[in-house]
């Protein structure tokens, strides 16, 4: 870790910097939520389709709980074409600072992964036929999955420091000890553990990915500087004092013996 930013949030000590940084990887940030989003509008409009036609003979026999996930999985589209619209109209998106787009692509995953776990209800009832423990395997592998697919997706898919998505991986843990709060003990903390080790595994990655771009961000700067430094010293030579790009090579010349053939194989 560099001296040149916090040993916790990696944030640069200089606001400058910071904001600078975030000029930096604000185009890709908008460009990779929009991707994100357009994938996920078109799966859950995917997944619409397929249940109305699969499920559609016998809604009348739903019950509530399977209401509540299908209502679910309509809100998450609802919420994905309006995103989409936002992100998508420069006159909108533009006036939305980087930090506001860091909270709202993170809260899009944290509902997300909030309706994934309605998606129990749904899987169970259709399975309703077969025995109980096949049905909370079942639904929970679902779940799982998807949520798995959020975590990795909102880590290494979306533009967000990491100060930011510490915050949606405290969630995330919380969120899924209460999704699975009244099953079987022992199930409870094989999943606990499997999720908190992908969400830490996941972290740890980020963050280190996030050093080595800070840290090239910051080699470029002081490139910068350097620049513009020896131009400010070049304006400030006096009048008659001329620079030639030569005059470093001219005195290399002066100093190589010329009598000698070697000397005049480097001349």
């Amino acid at each position: 870790m560099h001296t040149w930013c916090s040993s916790w949030t990696l944030r640069f000590p200089n606001p400058g910097a910071e904001s600078g940084f975030l000029c930096h990887c604000s185009g890709r940030l908008i460009k990779n939520l929009l991707k994100c989003l357009l994938i996920a509008w078109l799966g859950t409009t995917l997944l619409i389709g397929v249940l109305a036609v699969i499920w559609q003979p016998v809604v009348a026999n739903w019950s509530i709980k399977a209401w509540v996930a299908w209502i679910s999985i309509f809100l998450w589209w609802c919420l994905t074409s309006g995103s989409l619209v936002v992100f998508s109209v420069p006159c909108i998106s533009n006036r939305i600072t980087y930090a506001h787009r860091e909270v709202v692509a993170a809260s899009l995953c944290g509902v997300a992964m909030t309706l994934l776990s309605t998606m129990d209800f749904m899987w169970q009832w259709d399975l309703q036929d077969q025995d109980q423990e096949l049905q909370e395997t079942y639904a929970s592998a679902f779940v799982n999955l998807g949520m798995a697919n959020v975590i990795v997706s909102l880590h290494f898919a979306l533009n967000i420091r990491w100060c930011i998505l510490i915050h949606a991986d405290c969630f995330v843990v919380l969120l899924h000890a209460v999704r699975t709060f009244g099953s079987p003990l022992q199930l409870q903390v094989h999943e606990w553990v499997l999720v908190t080790t992908l969400v830490v595994v996941t972290a740890l990655g980020k963050r280190h990915l996030e050093s080595v771009e800070r840290s090239m961000f910051q080699t470029v700067v002081l490139e910068r500087v350097r620049r513009v430094e020896a131009e400010l010293a070049l304006e400030r030579l006096p009048e008659g004092v001329s620079v030639s790009p030569r005059g470093h090579l001219d005195d290399v010349r002066s100093s190589v013996p010329s009598t000698t053939e070697t000397g005049q194989q480097f001349v």
